[in-house]
């Protein structure tokens, strides 16, 4: 995590017997740290996946 300033925002619907979790994450970058990460691309990739690993976990959490 960069420790950049975002708003997380998490939302949860019903979906049939279960919930649908939707996570939007909203971010800036600075510009000194964009040239750390070479591209915006590589940067919005790490952060996605880093998102992903979070509701990996929060579907852990709430399964067991």
């Amino acid at each position: 995590m960069t420790g950049n300033r975002s708003t997380w925002q998490y939302r949860f619907e019903p979906d049939g017997t279960g919930t649908r979790v939707t996570l939007r994450v909203d971010y800036d970058v600075p510009q000194n740290q964009l040239a750390r990460f070479a591209t915006e691309g590589t940067l919005k990739a790490m952060n996605e996946n880093r998102a992903a690993e979070v509701l990996a976990n929060l579907k852990g959490l709430v399964e067991d």
